[in-house]
């Protein structure tokens, strides 16, 4: 397997990386094999593994359609007698290289929230979504998408504040790289 990674390279998908590892393949075996750095291997193992073009700068746009105090029942499951309302801070998308990093920061999320952004967004950057259809979609407190969900692999919680933020609300921050 060994002389197959170092002919034909790396697998080109998240779920061809999580095989390899799997079968026993350490990030730092597998970096030697393909001469890439282990923290090269970890992302492309933990991606989304999204192969088209995104329009980065439409995605972003679309992002700060959802900054704000809203009710997101459309993008997370509501828990009967808890408040679908949340204010997201903030909504980042940026690519570095060929990885796409959507870093969402809000007060807290509903279930599957993230998942949901990610996947209105990635719509957003092929083209198939407008950023006037996610404020709709926001709008319209009904599942965005038909409930569409982002895979859970490549999401990682990156920080929780505990306390107050600088403009005097709790925060707390997940990224997610496509």
């Amino acid at each position: 397997m060994e002389s197959k990674i170092k002919a034909n390279g790396l697998p080109g998908n998240a779920f061809g990386m999580r095989t390899l590892k799997a079968m026993g393949f350490s990030d730092a075996r597998l970096a030697v094999l393909s001469e890439a750095t282990e923290a090269e291997i970890a992302t492309k193992r933990h991606a989304l593994g999204v192969r088209v073009p995104l329009d980065v700068a439409a995605m972003e746009r679309a992002g700060q359609a959802l900054i704000g105090q809203h009710d997101f029942s459309a993008f997370g499951a509501v828990v009967e007698d808890r408040s679908p309302v949340r204010t997201v801070h903030a909504v980042r998308v940026r690519r570095r290289g060929s990885t796409v990093t959507i870093d969402v920061r809000a007060d807290a999320f509903l279930r599957g929230m993230v998942r949901r952004i990610v996947a209105v967004l990635l719509e957003v950057g092929r083209g198939t979504m407008t950023e006037r259809q996610v404020r709709e979609a926001l709008a319209a407190r009904t599942p965005a998408r038909n409930g569409a969900m982002a895979p859970a692999n490549g999401l990682s919680l990156r920080r929780i504040a505990i306390g107050r933020s600088s403009n005097g609300t709790r925060a707390t921050e997940t990224t997610r790289e496509a």
